[in-house]
C-alpha cells in the first residue's frame, strides 16, 4: 500500500511498510511493519488520509510564504502603474510613489492578506510560454533577502478560469482567474475614499449651500442650531446628527481625470457645496 522512510533522532533512517487492511477485526486496520525487524503488527487505517495522493499534493502551495509582519516596503509594477508602499513613522503603511496623503491602511492589509491566503490550483510546467503581466517586489526588516511574486496570463482552457502565477521562491503555478481584478493594482484602490473623515464628536459648525440656499449649523455643547438662514431651526437634534452622518458617509467611487477645467464638470456652479469644521 505505501512505504514510508524518515531519520531517527539518532539520524538513522528507517522504513515503515503499510500493507493491506486486516478485515479480522471490527475496527478494521492495516497491517505494518518496520523494515528489517520480524513484527507484523496493525495501525489505525485513518492514516491513509494523510498519506499523499500525487508529488504535487507535499508541494509548497502558498502564492506568498514569508512572514507578512516582517514587511517594511513592496512595489507593485505593471504596464499601467507602478506603486510603492513603504511603512510610515507612525507604524502604518504609505503609499508614497505616487505620493498621496490619504493612504487606506485597511485596503493595503487586505491586499496582502489576499497575498498570504492564495495558493497554488495546479503545477504546470516550466516552459508553458507565459509571461508576467504584474510583479510584486517585497523588502523585508532584518537584512532578509527581496523576493517576488508575478501574475501572468489567462491558461487556455481551464474550466473554471485560471491564470498562471509565481510563487515568491519561482515557482510557476496557476491561481483561480478570479483573483486577477483583486490584485491589480491602481492608486485609488489605496486611498482613503471618505469625502469627509471627522469624528461626529469633533464637528462643531457645518456649511452647506444647496439649491442657492446657504445654511450653517453650529454646535453649542451639546445642542445644534441654525444660524443661516434667519429663522429656520432643528425640529430635533436627531436632524443634526442625521445630516452629519450623510457627510461622513459620502465615499468617492472613482476618480476621473480633469478635462477643460471646472465647468466641463459642473464643478464651476457646483450643486452642493458641503465643509465640517
Amino acid at each position: 500500500c505505501a512505504k514510508l522512510t524518515a531519520p531517527t533522532a539518532e539520524c538513522v533512517s528507517r522504513t515503515l511498510h503499510i500493507g493491506c487492511i486486516d478485515d479480522s477485526q471490527e475496527n478494521a486496520g492495516l497491517f505494518a511493519k518496520i523494515d528489517g525487524e520480524l513484527p507484523v503488527f496493525v495501525i489505525d487505517a485513518s492514516i491513509i488520509a494523510l498519506l499523499p495522493e500525487s508529488a504535487d499534493a507535499v508541494r509548497e502551495k502558498r502564492l506568498f510564504t514569508r512572514e507578512a509582519s516582517q514587511l517594511n516596503s513592496f512595489t507593485y509594477t505593471d504596464a499601467e502603474w507602478t506603486l510603492r508602499f513603504e511603512i510610515g513613522d507612525s507604524g502604518g503603511w504609505q503609499l508614497v510613489d505616487p505620493p498621496v496623503d490619504d493612504t487606506d491602511q485597511l485596503a493595503v492589509s487586505t491586499y496582502i492578506a489576499i497575498l498570504k491566503q492564495l495558493e497554488a490550483q495546479s503545477f504546470p510546467s516550466p516552459a508553458v510560454a507565459t509571461v508576467p503581466r504584474s510583479a510584486l517586489e517585497f523588502n523585508f526588516a532584518g537584512g532578509l533577502p527581496t523576493t517576488e511574486i508575478a501574475l501572468g496570463g489567462p491558461v487556455p482552457g481551464s474550466d473554471p478560469a485560471e491564470i498562471y502565477a509565481w510563487q515568491d521562491n519561482g515557482t510557476l503555478i496557476t491561481l483561480p482567474a478570479q483573483v486577477w481584478p483583486l490584485l491589480k493594482g491602481e492608486p485609488f484602490k489605496f486611498r482613503n475614499r471618505n469625502l469627509f473623515d471627522f469624528e461626529l464628536r469633533e464637528a462643531t459648525v457645518v456649511s452647506l449651500f444647496f439649491e442657492g440656499v446657504q445654511y450653517r449649523f453650529e454646535r453649542e455643547g451639546n445642542r445644534w442650531r441654525v444660524t443661516e438662514p434667519a429663522g429656520l431651526q432643528f425640529e430635533s437634534q436627531d436632524d443634526a446628527r442625521a445630516i452629519l452622518e450623510a457627510m461622513r458617509d459620502v465615499k468617492a467611487v472613482a476618480v476621473v481625470a480633469p478635462r477643460g477645467g471646472n465647468e466641463v464638470h459642473g464643478l464651476g456652479t457646483p450643486l452642493v457645496d458641503a465643509g465640517v469644521w
